[in-house]
């Protein structure tokens, strides 16, 4: 794993060791570059061989740049969510992906452009399916689809055409949550699967455990079906 330098952001960044080739590797950009659980260096160290550049790149702030639209907080002790998950999405379309795009062999293509994201990083990257087509995958991991108003959200907004594939996952027991707001997530989530499904190629994948149980794992799972 390396490090760059992109739009004033520290990127977590892979390029495969082998040709470039013709039009450059598939990107794959992911949000959540802050999350040391994830463990990017162990998950690239043995996977292999690798056809895609990796990106990920951290927030400023979770509960501001991963959330849509403003939602109270979960609790007296954290603060609230204040949905500028849309200036954070043209942050990344016009300002990060041209700035990689010169600096990296990547693809200039949508359709083999994927973002996604883990928790609120996977509540955004599915998104930002609806508002552009910058991306022709998504992967929401363990999303945080429970959020205020998501369910209604996604109902009432198809995905971009660009889209073509979308992965979602969750941990069974993530809907077990004491905070009775995140544990509408199983059902929130199966919901929104079972209307994305009549729009394109999608899968939803239940792993052990709960929102914070092998989080590499879950990425690996995620890249090993995006990048088939």
């Amino acid at each position: 794993m390396q490090y760059i330098s992109l739009a004033g952001r520290a990127c977590s960044l892979f390029v495969p060791d082998r040709k470039i080739p013709a039009g450059g590797f598939p990107l794959v950009l992911s949000n959540d570059g802050d999350m040391p659980a994830a463990n990017f260096d162990a998950l690239f160290s043995r996977k292999t061989p690798i056809g895609f550049v990796f990106l990920a790149v951290p927030p400023l702030d979770r509960n501001r740049e991963y959330t849509p639209w403003k939602a109270p907080a979960l609790s007296q002790r954290t603060p609230c969510f204040t949905g500028e998950g849309e200036e954070y999405l043209r942050f990344l379309t016009e300002k990060l992906l041209p700035e990689a795009r010169q600096d990296l062999p990547i693809t200039q293509e949508a359709a083999h452009t994927t973002l996604m994201g883990y928790s609120l990083g996977g509540l955004h990257a599915l998104w930002s399916g609806t508002q552009c087509g910058a991306f022709g995958q998504i992967g929401c991991l363990s999303g945080s689809l429970w959020y205020d108003g998501t369910v209604d959200f996604f109902l009432s907004n198809a995905l971009h055409p660009v889209v073509h594939r979308v992965y979602l996952s969750l941990g069974v027991a993530e809907e077990k949550a004491r905070n009775p707001r995140m544990a509408r997530v199983g059902n929130c989530t199966r919901e929104i699967y079972r209307f994305l499904q009549s729009q394109v190629p999608c899968t939803l994948e239940w792993n052990p455990g709960g929102h914070f149980c092998d989080i590499p794992g879950r990425f690996e799972k995620a890249l090993d079906w995006l990048c088939r």
